[in-house]
């Protein structure tokens, strides 16, 4: 992955967490941007997002910055940090904004939702950034870069990203529970150490990947008393990853 370069803004989940704790790898919630020579890419809006935008400040002093933000989902933890993102009240950003439909609208309403009245003093039209909404179904490019979402089980629905640029491919598969899509999963309600069997269709989206970024939250004995919330354990990550063999 030479010429892809990914960072971390933010790791966490449910709510920022600061503290000499999570000093080494930081108190955000979910933030990633990934480069692609002149593509730029930010998964999740997180409250790492906020960082990431005072970074961008400094590094393009005043110039145009021209970004695409690609949600996973949008439980409060993954666009919770997008009210305090300083590039979007800029009128030299443009940003193109990708994410599923949801039965509370597409991501404009989403995140205009958060930013109503009762919950923020700032509304989202006094974003002065150029933004475009585009609901993902299917996959599609960012200049040289395919992007590839895939369904992944978890409350409320979530998409999975696969980046494929040039030689490198890079994986996203954040806050999801994978057992519950488990060919196999009757069994493994009696026998959470018995190898699971996916579908080779979801598969696909992990083989060959260079760097994974996956959902790992519980130890095999914690994930006894959390199925169903929806998110992996240790075990489920060890067998999508011995299923396609390199990542």
């Amino acid at each position: 992955m030479d010429d892809l370069t990914v960072r971390f803004w933010g790791t966490r989940g449910s709510i920022p967490t600061p503290g000499r704790e999570t000093e080494k790898f930081g108190g955000n919630t979910t933030c990633i941007e990934v480069r692609y020579g002149d593509a730029l890419i930010v998964f999740d809006a997180g409250s790492g997002i906020r960082e990431m935008g005072l970074s961008w400040m400094q590094e393009f002093s005043g110039e145009s910055i021209d970004a695409n933000l690609l949600f996973t989902h949008v439980h409060w933890d993954h666009i919770q940090g997008f009210p305090f993102f300083g590039c979007a009240y800029q009128p030299q950003t443009s940003l193109t904004i990708y994410g599923a439909e949801r039965p509370g609208g597409g991501m404009q309403q989403l995140l205009s939702g958060q930013m109503s009245g009762d919950w923020f003093p700032v509304p989202l039209s006094a974003m002065q950034a150029k933004m475009d909404f585009r609901t993902v179904t299917d996959e599609f490019k960012i200049g040289p870069v395919t992007i590839k979402p895939f369904q992944l089980p978890h409350p409320g629905g979530a998409l999975g990203y696969r980046v494929e640029a040039g030689d490198s491919v890079f994986v996203l598969a954040t806050d999801c529970e994978l057992d519950q899509v488990a060919t196999n999963r009757d069994e493994l309600k009696t026998d959470n150490f018995k190898p699971r069997q996916y579908d080779k269709e979801l598969l696909k989206f992990f083989r060959g990947a260079q760097l994974l970024v996956i959902d790992c939250q519980y130890t095999d004995e914690l994930y006894k008393n959390c199925v169903g919330w929806g998110h992996n354990s240790v075990a489920t990550v060890v067998d999508i990853c011995a299923q396609v063999h390199r990542v």
